[in-house]
């Protein structure tokens, strides 16, 4: 795989982020959810996407996997 510069700059500085909670993962979500609060109120539109079902797990497939043809 190469390496895209544009995904290490989003990984890069989603870590800082984590980072600046100390890792504190409940500290971050609270974070989140006071930002997307925040947006709310000064009228922009927040996107929530409804929860996917929760089933079954899914069965690993006996046929190997085919890989994408590579685009462009």
């Amino acid at each position: 795989m190469t390496d895209d510069p544009i995904v290490e700059e989003v990984r890069k500085a989603g870590q800082a982020y984590i980072d600046s909670f100390g890792g504190d993962l409940a500290a971050v979500v609270a974070d989140l959810q006071r930002r997307t609060e925040e947006a709310r109120r000064a009228g922009r539109k927040v996107v929530a996407l409804r929860p996917r079902p929760v089933g079954r797990p899914v069965e690993p497939s006996t046929q190997p996997r085919q890989s994408a043809e590579p685009v462009g």
